[in-house]
C-alpha cells in the first residue's frame, strides 16, 4: 500500500502501533491469536458492539492504546510537515482490519492537532460509540459482503456518516472475504485501489 501511494505522489508513513501480547512461543501465539480474533468477531457481530467490547477488557485495552498511537502519529507528522515536505492540511489516515478500527477510533475522537483530513478504513469498523463529530473527515470505505467480521456493522457506519451530512464513498463488494488487501482474486473487489485513487483525486488530495 505504501508503495502504491508513493507511486501516485503521496508520502506514506507506516505506523507501528501497539498490539496485544500473544505469548512467547509459537503454540501460545496460535492459541492466543485465535482467541483474540474470535473475541473481535463476537464484538463486531453483536447488536451493541460497544457494550460487548466492555466485556472483553483485553481487547478494549489494546484498541484504546492503538488508537492513541494513531492520534500521536498524526500529531507528529503535522508538527513535522515542513521537515517531511508534506502539506499539514492533507494528512490522512488509512488502515486495514485492526488498522481500520484504529482509523475509525481516531476519526471519532481527536483534537485539532490529531484530526485526520481524510480517512480510509478498509474492512475496518467503529467499535467505539458511533457519534460522528462536527469536524468528521471525508471517508472512503471498502469491504466485502462475505466478510464475517465487518459486514454486520458496515451499514451503521454509512448511515451515521450520511445522517451527519458528512462526505463518504462506500463500496461493498459481493465477494472478497476479510483481509483482501492488495491481493488480486480475479474479482471486482480487486479494483478498490483504483477507485480509492479516483476518490482522492475528486476530493482534491492529489492536486498540488
Amino acid at each position: 500500500m505504501g508503495e502504491w501511494l508513493q507511486a501516485h505522489g503521496i508520502a506514506a508513513f507506516i505506523l507501528k502501533y501497539r498490539l496485544a501480547d500473544m505469548g512467547q512461543t509459537e503454540e501460545e501465539l496460535q492459541r492466543n491469536s485465535r482467541e483474540f480474533m474470535q473475541q473481535t468477531i463476537n464484538i463486531a457481530n453483536n447488536s451493541n458492539p460497544v457494550e460487548e467490547l466492555q466485556r472483553h477488557s483485553n481487547v478494549a485495552r489494546i484498541i484504546a492504546l492503538a488508537q492513541e498511537d494513531g492520534r500521536q502519529a498524526i500529531k507528529y507528522v503535522r508538527a513535522n510537515a515542513a521537515k517531511y515536505k508534506v502539506n499539514p492540511d492533507r494528512i490522512g489516515l488509512m488502515g486495514f482490519s485492526a488498522g481500520g478500527i484504529l482509523t475509525m477510533g481516531v476519526a471519532l475522537k481527536h483534537d485539532a492537532e490529531s484530526r485526520p483530513d481524510f480517512i480510509a478504513p478498509i474492512y475496518g469498523i467503529a467499535l467505539n460509540n458511533l457519534v460522528v463529530p462536527d469536524d468528521a473527515a471525508p471517508m472512503f470505505f471498502a469491504c466485502a459482503v462475505d466478510d464475517v467480521i465487518v459486514a454486520a456493522q458496515a451499514d451503521k457506519l454509512y448511515t451515521a456518516w450520511k445522517s451527519a451530512g458528512k462526505s463518504i464513498e462506500f463500496h461493498v463488494y459481493s465477494k472478497g472475504g476479510h483481509g483482501f488487501g492488495m491481493r488480486k482474486q480475479g474479482l471486482p473487489i480487486d479494483n478498490w485501489i483504483e477507485q480509492f485513487g479516483e476518490w482522492l483525486d475528486t476530493q482534491g488530495f492529489l492536486k498540488p
